[in-house]
């Protein structure tokens, strides 16, 4: 809950969980086709962002008011290395507030985030040019779409 504060964000909206593997996010894909599986095995690790009917493994104030909880297989070894020894996802952050674009720097995340967090991994961040795209794993439907570098 302590993100939602600092993101300025409602607990309606839901979050993004992010994991270093697709085996890390097994109890949320139990229910999926096996087309579904594959196009998520195409996609990931990379920034594109799911959303995946929910079957009630996920929180409320993860999945916010919606059926569908967002998940990404991230391919950035600080994330992967966080979840391998977490054994588990974590809540992608994106480094913004809600509203705002993400910083894009270390120097900016501890520009805008210092004090207000208890730690700040230092190194290199991603190097998107923007937001992962975001798509309904039901329908296919792009619902924010990569931006071009």
């Amino acid at each position: 809950m302590r993100v939602l504060q600092i993101k300025e964000r409602s607990v309606k909206q839901g979050l993004i969980l992010v994991a270093g593997s697709i085996n890390q996010f097994a109890p949320f894909l139990e229910n999926l086709k096996e087309d579904q599986i594959q196009r998520l095995n195409l996609s990931w690790p990379g920034p594109v962002t799911f959303l995946v009917p929910d079957h009630g493994v996920s929180p409320d104030f993860i999945r916010g008011e919606h059926a569908t909880v967002a998940l990404r297989v991230s391919a950035h070894p600080v994330v992967q290395s966080l979840c391998q020894m977490l054994g588990g996802p974590i809540v992608s952050t994106s480094a913004n507030r809600s509203g705002e674009p993400a910083a894009l720097s270390e120097s900016e995340v501890v520009e805008q985030f210092s004090g207000e967090v208890d730690f700040i991994i230092p190194g290199p961040l991603g190097g998107q040019a923007g937001p992962s795209e975001i798509i309904d794993l039901a329908t296919g439907q792009v619902l924010r779409p990569k931006v071009a570098r």
